[in-house]
């Protein structure tokens, strides 16, 4: 404030200007006194008030840098001496020394090996001299003899920015990093080349050979999504670079077409996997390959050439596993040479991918059980039988499937057989009970009808059929017992009696409705 008063003043009055610049000098002289008695903070303080008292005085500014340097206020020093020099040229001399000084510690330092120390000197000539090319270029070889390369990198790129000279060192590092990874690669040692090449990366990231480097270890490695994302990017920067990457895909794909070849489908299939992983964009170059194997299947089926088209029908699974129609027209190929089990799980595996391929499945599984209907109704049962087993094998989710194989087992008498099924077929659809009960009772009608003409050994034949249909069943048990008693063989009416005791409900005791069994009770004590 003072300051700006003299000025105003002088203005007013010409004879004052002298002691103006005497206070003023008396400011700087007192500051260059402190600064040499090494008092730089009170120094400081005198030459910040010089500034203060004039905004526009070289030697102000000179000393107030001079006593921030010896502070160690290098950012503060720096702008100080520049603004010096932009008032007054000749005091670059002082400000090119400092920055030289500070430099060459620096580098003393990092030739006894001192890195780290090193780079706090480095940093100290980066915040004063912010221009100073030689400082960065130190920075970046502490950096590097660090191991710390991406600091390393950035430090040197600045450096050729304000001196593009320094660009040998650069590219003498970096090659130094390639060349390692280079000799390691070619020793087969991938997991240490692809760290040197990732290093490499890291000191010049727009480097494209440290790139297609990665991409050959991570393939060599079988990390194949990485390795085709290093050479997308090598090629990114150098187009030269997508002739080894077209090379390397089609590596992986003649490789999954010869284990194809070969019968190895699984792993035909991981290897084609992988060369899905390592270039994406071969996704619709499968697609239509698939397609075309598909249309080349179809006609195959035409011609009634169904072993041929399961081939190419694999073969378009492999290039394209996510296609749901070629896992149909698998399946429907599959049905037509009667592998009903591989046919239902190609079905299978088309509905999971697109559930409306359901209705097709099951239209697939009515012509199998429409084909069982017309056998049975011209009582070919045992064709049709086997008919219906080959449609609750295609389809074992349908109850009619099972019902219907349950009415001819019955019908060729395979009793126990024919149980089974059914139980199945009411498992899935409890409605069906009522055909096997249906069932069930026309055996015991059939017993009751023998019985009644006097023809007591069919009847019992008839009987033991009932109870092999159902065992649980004491109507069954109980005609069986009663004729047994026609046949004089009590023993096993006893017996035949006792089961269908065992079962009898206990609110239908068997007394009851067989009241007649206790009129000779020494036949029957029960």
């Amino acid at each position: 404030e003072s300051g700006n008063a003299y000025q105003r003043a002088v203005q007013y009055d010409s004879t004052l200007a002298d002691i103006y610049t005497n206070q003023l000098r008396a400011h700087i002289g007192k500051g260059k006194a402190l600064y040499d008695k090494g008092r730089y903070r009170e120094a400081r303080a005198e030459f910040a008030n010089a500034i203060l008292f004039n905004i526009n005085d070289a030697q102000a500014y000179a000393g107030h840098a001079k006593a921030l340097y010896k502070l160690g206020q290098y950012l503060e020093a720096g702008k100080a001496f520049r603004q010096a020099i932009q008032l007054a040229p000749e005091h670059i001399q002082e400000y090119t020394t400092a920055t030289t000084s500070i430099t060459e510690k620096g580098n003393t330092l990092y030739e006894q090996g001192s890195y780290k120390d090193a780079l706090l000197n480095y940093k100290q000539a980066i915040l004063f001299a912010p221009e100073c090319a030689n400082a960065y270029t130190g920075q970046a070889n502490a950096f590097y003899e660090l191991e710390n390369y991406r600091e390393a990198g950035t430090a040197y790129r600045q450096a050729i920015q304000l001196d593009p000279s320094d660009i040998d060192g650069y590219v003498e590092h970096r090659e130094a990093l390639l060349k390692q990874g280079e000799t390691l690669y070619r020793l087969r040692r991938y997991r240490d080349a692809l760290t040197l090449y990732r290093q490499t990366v890291q000191f010049d990231p727009d480097y494209a050979l440290a790139y297609a480097g990665q991409g050959n270890s991570l393939y060599e490695l079988e990390r194949y999504e990485a390795a085709g994302a290093a050479y997308r990017k090598a090629i990114e920067l150098d187009s030269s670079f997508k002739q080894i990457y077209a090379e390397r895909r089609k590596i992986l794909i003649d490789q999954a077409n010869t284990l194809y070849q070969q019968g190895y489908s699984l792993d035909a299939e991981a290897v084609n996997k992988s060369a899905l992983q390592f270039d994406s964009t071969i996704t619709q170059s499968f697609i239509n390959q698939a397609e075309k194997l598909v249309n080349q299947g179809k006609t195959l089926c035409q011609q009634g050439q169904f072993q041929e088209a399961l081939s190419i029908f694999d073969q378009a699974i492999l290039l394209f596993p996510g296609d749901a129609s070629v896992y149909v027209e698998l399946g429907k190929a599959l049905f037509e040479i009667e592998c009903y089990d591989e046919a239902r799980d190609a079905y299978k595996k088309a509905m999971q991918l697109d559930a409306k391929w359901t209705r097709a499945y099951v239209e697939q599984g009515k012509t199998l059980f429409n084909r069982g209907k017309a056998l049975e109704e011209l009582g070919c049962f045992e064709d049709a039988r086997a008919v219906y087993a080959r449609a609750v094998l295609f389809y074992p989710m349908d109850a009619n499937a099972h019902m219907y194989l349950g009415k001819v087992l019955y019908e060729l008498e395979r009793y126990e057989e024919s149980r089974d099924t059914y139980k199945q077929a009411i498992y899935l659809d409890s409605s069906k009970t009522q055909a096997f009960d249906q069932q069930r009772q026309e055996l015991i009608n059939r017993g009751k009808m023998l019985f009644d003409l006097g023809d007591f050994e069919e009847a019992l034949a008839v009987y033991t059929k009932a109870i092999s249909f159902d065992p649980h069943f004491k109507d069954g048990y109980v005609g069986k017992g009663k004729t047994l008693d026609k046949l004089k063989r009590y023993k096993e009416a006893r017996a035949a009696f006792q089961a269908a005791h065992s079962i009898v409900s206990p609110i239908q005791p068997i007394a009851q409705n067989t009241s007649w069994m206790y009129k000779e009770p020494f036949r029957y004590d029960l």
